[in-house]
């Protein structure tokens, strides 16, 4: 298998001309970022050398889901990204039906209440056409506000298909022999911090993924498991307990993503193919983009880092999506429940003034 190209640290020139076409995208979190240009070729395994990203949908359907670079680079700060770009598309955004999403909660309830199911994420979209994808990557990321190193900055584009967004939540982190990952549910505003702080259901939510993370870890080797804490987002809070794994071997990145993903978070309480297949449908059936909630990463010599795709904007040729989710349990309410998911949408709005 041929490596990608090996490049040191490009000029703001040659940034310029990675991502001017077909690119990904990944921050990285220790704030860098690593960019890799088109062409790319398609791989069951990373490249021996070099950067390689991995790129699934949410169902890990993809055979070959490494994505390796034509070049690639890496650089320390937004800063050096191109200031030049195309002038923007107008996105004018449908909003979801509330009527819709009302009949999914009500069944969803009546679910629950027969005990089996213990949560799901349903996701809405807005949606809009788009005349010309060829430049968004490009522009969405050069739109983009600066983040902190509590959201990691990602992009991809290939072929008229894509996706760009900021993303709170990091599937896990490998290096060597150690793991980082996370357990991220419960989102309220900024402003209600302190009765976020003591909403049973929010802390409810969160525990299921913690117990969840702390079963499917074991496996692995010797478990470390942080207090829970709250991160504050641009505007939205979340619980966050941190997990750090000491490996006892060196397990393939691919096994690790097929033991994490789906999480609680984005999917299903007991994570049964069952329930997994029924929260698939509703995602078909509301027009859910596949990539929505998918580990998406980069390898970089022996470290690998992934995110959960979320928080952001994707489309397909014509058709742009910006989707959000929200975890429901036996204590949701329809109301707050459809709140939080114009909360996730207008913070991507935000984020990306171009949207």
């Amino acid at each position: 298998m041929p490596a990608p190209e090996l490049r040191p640290r490009s000029s703001h020139r040659d940034l310029n001309s990675l991502v001017c076409g077909d690119f990904a995208l990944a921050q990285l979190s220790d704030g860098s970022f690593i960019v890799g240009s088109a062409p790319f070729q398609s791989s069951e395994e990373p490249a021996h050398e070099g950067a390689s990203f991995y790129i699934n949908d949410f169902t890990l359907s993809e055979s070959r889901p490494w994505r390796i670079p034509h070049q690639w680079a890496k650089f320390d700060s937004i800063n050096e990204f191109p200031v030049h770009c195309p002038q923007a598309p107008e996105l004018d955004w449908v909003e979801p039906d509330f009527s819709a999403f009302a009949e999914v909660f009500k069944s969803l309830k009546e679910e629950l209440k027969q005990g089996e199911l213990v949560k799901t994420v349903p996701v809405v979209s807005a949606r809009c056409q788009i005349s010309d994808s060829s430049h968004l990557a490009q522009m969405l990321v050069n739109a983009s506000l600066p983040a902190d190193k509590s959201s990691s900055l990602y992009a991809f584009q290939d072929n008229g298909n894509g996706f760009v967004g900021l993303t709170p939540e990091r599937l896990f982190r490998v290096d060597g022999k150690t793991l980082q990952t996370m357990a991220l549910a419960g989102t309220s505003t900024s402003g209600s911090r302190d009765t976020f702080s003591r909403d049973t259901k929010e802390q409810y939510e969160h525990r299921l993924v913690v117990e969840t993370l702390r079963h499917r870890l074991a496996g692995f080797g010797k478990v470390i498991e942080g207090e829970r804490e709250i991160i504050d987002v641009g505007g939205m809070v979340h619980f966050l307990t941190r997990f750090h794994v000491i490996l006892d071997s060196g397990p393939l990145i691919t096994e690790v993503i097929g033991a994490l993903h789906p999480t609680p978070a984005v999917g299903v309480v007991p994570g049964n193919s069952k329930f997994i297949q029924a929260l698939c449908e509703q995602r078909s059936l509301s027009g859910t983009p596949a990539a929505f909630g998918a580990p998406f990463g980069v390898k970089l010599g022996e470290c690998f880092e992934s995110f959960v795709l979320i928080r952001g904007v994707f489309w397909d040729h014509g058709n742009a999506f910006l989707p959000s989710g929200c975890g429901i349990v036996g204590e949701s309410r329809l109301q707050g429940e459809w709140q939080e998911l114009a909360l996730k949408r207008n913070w991507v709005k935000e984020a990306f003034p171009l949207v």
